[in-house]
């Protein structure tokens, strides 16, 4: 099974973590770890190196560059994602009178409006 790294959209952080991982990695055969849009791809069993130390180099690359001061490595089993951390109340849209999730603010705005039109005496 290999790693993904996803770089959050940005490709150009992909391609500058791409030859930093695939320099600290060398020699290894480019289809080891392979870049592809804002995605690299490690195989990590191949390389015979594990998770930790993927992400101990994820984390060596985000603190030695000064552009990424506000990035962080964020790990969920074999994926690893470089990006700015986001809290839950600007990525989740709620009702703050019922709780009620919506995909989109539009959504969201009409559903507030059928609490006012409930509320109508």
């Amino acid at each position: 099974m290999a790693v993904v790294v996803s770089c959050a959209g940005d490709n150009e952080l992909a391609m500058n973590l791409h030859s930093s991982l695939a320099s600290k990695f060398s020699p290894a055969p480019a289809d080891l770890i392979s870049l592809k849009e804002d995605e690299i791809t490690i195989q990590n069993k191949e390389l015979g190196i594990k998770n930790d130390a993927v992400r101990k180099s994820l984390d060596e690359f985000v603190e030695s560059n000064p552009d990424l001061v506000s990035y962080s490595v964020t790990e969920f089993g074999d994926i690893f994602t470089i990006g700015v951390p986001q809290s839950l109340d600007k990525v989740i849209l709620s009702c703050e009178m019922c709780g009620y999730l919506a995909r989109h603010e539009d959504e969201l705005n009409i559903h507030k409006r059928t609490h006012g039109l409930l509320f109508i005496p």
